[in-house]
């Protein structure tokens, strides 16, 4: 009885002395990628650059669903089918159909004022603004 209780003791010794393995690579990028996710999970209102700015607004939660209003949907079409979306490199995002197809990329402006810019059809930027 006394050698299993040794035995016992020698191996929680042991397991406190081992060293904690560090997180692997893909564990990193993971956890990366699920802050970014959170992070961009937002509202935003939708623009188009030089447009009118009747209200629209695109919720993308964290859990990856995208919802928007009908009304929105009619005002910008580029937006109609979209259902999901997903963090990309470099804190872009793309807004997905609900097969997973892209239909828009957006890449965050490099000025510092938050907004999300998208090259639309015939030359149109569209703009996704977080909340102020």
């Amino acid at each position: 009885m006394k050698s299993a209780v040794a035995s016992a003791a020698l191996a929680l010794a042991c397991a406190a002395c081992s060293p904690t393995p560090s997180p692997t690579p893909t564990a990193k990028a993971d956890d990366a990628h699920a802050a970014a996710q959170a992070a961009l999970g937002v509202t935003y209102e939708v623009k188009l650059t030089g447009g009118p700015t009747a209200p629209c607004q695109l919720k993308l939660d964290p859990a990856t669903l995208a919802t928007t209003t009908p009304a929105c949907q009619a005002q910008y079409p580029l937006i109609q089918h979209v259902t999901k979306w997903k963090a990309t490199e470099g804190g872009s995002l793309s807004l997905l159909a609900a097969n997973g197809t892209s239909l828009a990329d957006f890449s965050p402006v490099q000025d510092g004022t938050g907004v999300y810019l998208r090259g639309g059809a015939d030359g149109a930027i569209y703009e996704l603004w977080p909340p102020q």
